[in-house]
């Protein structure tokens, strides 16, 4: 068992904030794009959400 002095908790820090702008992303950019009619930006978040979910099928390949 990991003693918590000696656990490296950056890797799990990294990650939550990388999920955290991904949803910030998705649930307040998305309709803000929508709604101004932007649709350079709702391009590119809609390739931002395909790339996200590419690299969470390619881990749980990975992971089986």
């Amino acid at each position: 068992m990991l003693k918590s002095k000696e656990a490296n908790t950056t890797p799990m820090v990294m990650v939550g904030m990388s999920i955290t702008i991904y949803g910030i992303t998705i649930y307040y950019l998305l309709p803000l794009a929508l709604l101004s009619m932007n649709l350079n930006l709702v391009s590119q978040i809609i390739i931002f959400i395909l790339v996200g979910l590419l690299f969470a099928l390619t881990l749980l390949a990975f992971n089986t």
